[in-house]
């Protein structure tokens, strides 16, 4: 996802990934934060993988950085 998303249309998913051992960060690689410090939306974008992801970030990142 790479627009601003709510960061309460998010918790459910990533309840269910973290309980099957995914992840979900931002595309930045930062854990979401529902702090209610926090900012609402998360506007970094999100990717969700249920393994490896640090390599599907990475290649994220890479292709990102070339657009």
């Amino acid at each position: 996802h790479a627009t601003a998303i709510k960061k309460w249309d998010l918790c459910a998913g990533n309840a269910i990934i973290k309980a099957v051992n995914g992840k979900m960060t931002t595309t930045n690689g930062k854990p979401i934060d529902y702090s209610s410090n926090s900012a609402v939306k998360v506007t970094d974008g999100i990717i969700v993988t249920r393994y490896d992801h640090e390599y599907y970030l990475s290649k994220l990142q890479k292709v990102t950085a070339k657009s």
